[in-house]
Order: structure tokens, then C-alpha cells, then sequence
């Protein structure tokens, strides 16, 4: 669609805007597979000491505004709810470090001006409720936990930094504390056979070290693995076209790890969301570069397509309802949880990780 405005004479354009309609008449035989995960992170704001660092603007710790009752966080979290309860299948991957401000938060805490907020005091009660609504969304039989390391560190710099057997005992070390700390918050397990690095950056002492931490399944970037102008395999599964949309294998020192490389032209719709601006119309856009991703191969019923929520997003609550109902109604796609995507594919491509 093509809006315009005019002058009231109607002779000059003031401005114009392009807006991507998606329109099927009727519900498609095939669709499309979308394997989403949704991150749930934030940057730490609590001090060694135990105290909040307080916002200087609203003179309250940024966590509190973002499990307030319209905060991000809390939109988040009740937003995939609402989409669960809509038909979407969907994996969610909260950072341990997260978790654990939040529960501290939910028993009282300081600021940073080092004055006690109460119990009965509406931040704790925030987080309590949102820690509750978290535990519900994962009892969910349509969401699937994947783990993420204690405090979302980098992890091939992480390697890097420490050295080649330190840097992986490092590595180890922020898989087991993150699988404790969840365990002991949300009273749930998270297999450390699915795991999101950061950013879903990897190289190959990476994916060495999380094989041998025993890390299956990975989510990651497109800039992770290798380029090859001449390989066919970069032009899309399962078959020949513009959106690299199939689940992939790597090779590792003790084996195989299997996964999903993001689709690049969904993760810039989903950056586009996350930066201010126009977000119904990026919505928008997002909704049918799936659509787009579709019909670029409409008949296969075994086509997957993975997409990552950006980490550090932090939507109106009003949009991430309306993006998870949307991905969930949307008829030309089918919500899938990575495990789920992973049995339906018909290939798994063989790609090689950076060094």
C-alpha cells in the first residue's frame, strides 16, 4: 500500500509512506516453519554490595521500571503468554544473572543512594509477579527452555581471554552456576543440551569447549560460520533461494553439535523493531518478510527458518503482544519450538564455524 499525503490543492506530496500488505485468501496447504527464541536479558544494575544502581533521571534502578506493571519486561513475559494461548510454539532463554536481580529484588533491596525499599513496597511485590508469571510461562507444553551462560558473557572472547584449556573451564564454569542459579529461582531444569551463546557468536575453540561441556544444540549468527561465494549451501535449504532457512551441523573435536544459523533478513526486521521509531510499521515489515521467506519456496512442508528476538530489546508491552499473536494467527506460518523444527527438517547442511 502507498499513502501519500497532498496539499489541499492535491498537486504537491508532502510525504509518502510504503506499507507492506500481506493478504491470502485462503489458508495455504504448506507453511512455513518458524523456530523463535526469545532472550530475556537486561545489563546487571546490582553492585557488589547488594544495592541498586538508581536510574539518574527517575531516581529508581531501571529493573523496577522494567517489572513494573507497563514495563518491558513484564510486556514481555505476559505478551508470550498471550501468544502460548494463540497457538505459538516458542523457545525462551532468561539469563541466570537476570533472574537473580530480580529475586533479590523480590525481597527488598537499596538503591543506590543506599536507602532500604520495604518488602511491602511496590518494586519487591513487581518482581515477585513477575517471577511468578515466568514460572507459569515455562510450565507452558509450548515453550521450551534453552539455557544461557550466568552472566551472558561473550563467549569466544571469553575463550580467548583465559586461554585455550582455562578460557574452556571458564566457559564450563558459566553453564553450571547459570544451570543452578535458574534451577534454584524458577524451580525448573534447564538442560544444558540447548544453549544460546551471546549474540549467538561462536568460533571453533567455542563450539570445541561447549561440546565438551556437553552443549548438543546451538543457536547462532550468520557471521559465526564460514563464507564460501561458490558453496550452493549458502544460497538456502532445502532448496535454491534467497533466505538461508535450514537447521545446520558442525563438526567438532569430540563429534557433532546440530543447531540453526538465524535468518540475516529476519534478524534486521527484528533490529529494526528494537530501535525507537515506527513500531507498528516495523511490526509490519517483520511480519511479511515471512511471508516474503515463504513463497520464495511455497511447496516444501518441511522448510524451518530460525529467528532470535534481539537480547537486549525492550519493546512497549502493547507491541509484543501484538508480534507474538501475530507470528502465532499469521496463516502462512507455523510456530515450532527449535527441538520440534529440528524432527521436521528434511536437511541438516554441514557448515563450518570461524576460527
Amino acid at each position: 500500500i502507498r499513502l501519500e499525503a497532498l496539499t489541499n490543492e492535491g498537486a504537491v506530496p508532502h510525504d509518502t509512506l510504503n506499507i507492506p500488505l500481506v493478504y491470502y485468501p485462503d489458508k495455504p496447504q504448506s507453511t512455513l516453519k518458524l523456530a523463535l527464541l526469545v532472550p530475556l536479558n537486561e545489563l546487571p544494575t546490582q553492585d557488589p554490595n547488594g544495592a541498586f544502581i538508581a536510574d539518574p533521571v527517575t531516581g529508581a534502578p531501571p529493573l523496577e521500571a522494567a517489572v513494573s506493571e507497563s514495563g518491558w519486561l513484564t510486556g514481555l513475559v505476559d505478551g508470550l503468554r498471550a501468544g502460548t494461548r494463540s497457538g505459538l510454539d516458542v523457545a525462551v532463554a532468561p539469563t541466570p544473572r537476570l533472574v537473580e536481580e530480580v529475586a533479590a529484588m523480590s525481597d527488598g533491596y537499596q538503591d543506590f543512594e543506599i536507602a532500604l525499599t520495604e518488602a511491602a513496597a511496590s518494586g519487591p511485590q513487581q518482581a515477585r509477579r513477575w517471577l511468578a508469571s515466568l514460572r507459569s510461562l515455562l510450565r507452558s507444553p509450548k515453550v521450551q527452555k534453552v539455557l544461557v551462560p550466568y552472566a551472558f558473557p561473550d563467549l569466544p572472547l571469553l575463550e580467548r581471554s583465559y586461554g585455550e584449556f582455562a578460557g574452556s573451564e571458564q566457559v564450563e564454569r558459566q553453564i553450571v552456576v547459570g544451570q543452578q542459579t535458574l534451577g534454584e529461582l524458577l524451580g525448573t531444569n534447564f538442560n544444558r543440551s540447548w544453549l544460546l551463546p551471546p549474540a549467538g557468536r561462536l568460533d571453533a575453540a567455542t563450539v570445541d569447549g561447549l561440546s565438551l561441556a556437553g552443549v548438543g544444540h546451538f543457536f547462532g549468527s550468520d557471521d559465526s560460520f564460514q563464507r564460501a561465494a561458490t558453496d550452493p549451501a549458502r544460497a538456502g535449504c532445502p532448496e535454491e533461494s534467497q533466505s538461508f532457512t535450514c537447521p545446520v551441523r558442525i563438526s567438532t573435536t569430540t563429534g557433532a553439535m546440530r543447531g540453526y544459523v538465524s535468518d540475516p533478513g529476519l534478524q534486521q526486521r527484528f533490529a529494526a523493531i528494537a530501535e525507537p521509531g515506527d513500531d507498528r510499521l516495523d511490526l509490519q515489515r517483520l511480519i511479511a518478510e515471512t511471508a516474503m521467506i515463504r513463497e520464495e519456496a511455497p511447496t516444501p512442508a518441511d522448510r524451518v527458518v530460525q529467528a532470535t528476538v534481539p537480547s537486549l530489546w525492550r519493546p512497549r508491552p502493547a507491541i509484543s503482544r501484538q508480534l507474538f499473536e501475530d507470528l502465532a494467527r499469521a496463516p502462512w506460518l507455523e510456530p515450532v519450538t527449535p527441538r520440534r523444527g529440528l524432527e521436521i527438517a528434511s536437511e541438516v547442511r554441514a557448515r563450518a564455524v570461524v576460527e
